[in-house]
């Protein structure tokens, strides 16, 4: 059997945008935690992802006007918030609303000079309206794939493309797309926007490059902001899978991380400056880490970025230590 590559799994705590950050305490202080619903675990999912995904309704019910202290009226700035004017926004705008965004640009920047190829996948069209917009602007030239783009034969004809034809660095892609058995073997980097509560969802992302054919070693960036309801997503990921592990029987001890009480804190906003599982994960594995001196060049170079750390997300699925 052909040998596979090697495959660096990591999750990225980054921060969020001090405009991300006032809208999140907004709209918490606002909800009756007894009364919520599934669509307010969407909004809070869209705040921590970028703003902009949120309706002018939504946004504009959100904003504290006097802590803005913006010199457009209250008027000008919802039709500028509009989608229809968004993309006429310098990018730079975009950019500094999400701590996101902030992250992912610098980071796509690097890998395109390093001769890189990346797969970037988010649960939002939005989300990818907004990326597209920014790495046009900077020159990438990339491809899409979305719920948009209803032709078999088109998704054939761009996943086609990009296998074939190396000038494209980056294809864009939602992830319910992502489960659609594309082979995508010529990336060799994957970046997941927003998890998912399921974890199989953001498993067979990943299954379009990691498998028999890729030839490249592949590093995986799952971004997760701090403090907020993706860091309860996350850490709901880990209690399941476990949970399915255990179920199927596996021998060992598997580390318990997280319980149901802990995925009760949703709807709570905690130091989003740092990551309480980062941390846990950190004192449990600081010691199992191990890196060649490219992966270590480059951790440290994702280190200089807007984030608080790293964790390797195959490590949450380890057994006890003996």
């Amino acid at each position: 059997m052909a040998q596979m590559s090697k495959k660096n799994d990591l999750v990225v705590w980054v921060y969020l945008s001090p405009l991300q950050e006032r809208l999140y305490k907004k709209f918490i202080s606002t909800r009756c935690l007894a009364d919520l619903k599934l669509t307010d675990s969407d909004s809070l999912m869209k705040i921590s992802n970028h703003p902009r995904l949120l309706t002018v309704r939504e946004y504009s019910e959100l904003l504290d006007w006097d802590e803005l202290g913006l010199d457009l009226s209250h008027d000008e700035f919802i039709e500028d918030f509009d989608e229809n004017n968004m993309f006429q926004l310098p990018s730079e705008n975009l950019i500094q609303e999400s701590g996101k965004i902030a992250f992912l640009v610098p980071l796509l920047e690097r890998l395109r000079e390093e001769g890189n190829r990346i797969l970037v996948f988010s649960q939002s069209v939005k989300m990818l309206d907004i990326i597209e917009r920014i790495l046009e602007e900077r020159e990438f030239k990339l491809l899409r794939v979305d719920g948009t783009v209803f032709s078999a034969a088109q998704h054939h004809h761009r996943v086609t493309l990009f296998q074939t034809h190396s000038q494209y660095t980056v294809f864009l892609l939602t992830t319910k797309v992502g489960g659609l058995g594309f082979n995508l073997t010529a990336a060799n980097r994957v970046v997941i926007v927003d998890p998912s509560w399921n974890p199989a969802t953001d498993s067979q992302v990943l299954d379009r490059v990691y498998r028999i054919g890729q030839q490249k070693d592949v590093i995986v960036y799952r971004l997760i902001t701090c403090g907020t309801i993706e860091e309860k997503k996350y850490c709901s990921q880990i209690f399941k899978n476990s949970l399915f592990r255990q179920a199927m029987g596996e021998n060992g001890n598997f580390i318990k991380y997280f319980n149901k009480q802990d995925m009760k804190q949703c709807f709570t906003l905690g130091d989003t400056k740092s990551s309480s599982t980062q941390r846990l994960f950190q004192t449990l594995h600081c010691d199992r880490q191990e890196t060649d001196k490219t992966l270590g060049d480059h951790l440290a170079y994702l280190h200089s970025l807007k984030m608080f750390g790293i964790s390797d997300h195959n490590f949450f699925f380890s057994k006890m230590q003996n």
